[in-house]
């Protein structure tokens, strides 16, 4: 973990997943190929997909739903 990641550990984060470019250490590519990590991963590349299209559908600029329940919705439809 680097020392910029420990701003990420506050209380109600439980696990910080953010995929690092370059030359990893052996730690570190240890902890991106756990199950949880590249769950993480897959959920936010799939919120990102889903904002896109909305964008690009819609005309949307800018989702004003925050939180995981503006993620609910979104996940729904």
């Amino acid at each position: 973990m680097r020392k910029s990641d420990g701003r990420l550990d506050r209380p109600g984060v439980k696990f910080v997943a953010i995929v690092r470019k370059g030359r990893q250490s052996v730690a570190r590519r240890a902890a991106e190929r756990k199950p949880r990590f590249r769950k993480l991963i897959k959920w936010r590349t799939g919120s990102e997909g889903r904002i896109s299209a909305l964008k690009r559908g819609y005309g949307w600029s800018r989702s004003l739903m925050d939180g995981l329940d503006g993620t609910r919705v979104l996940s729904v439809s």
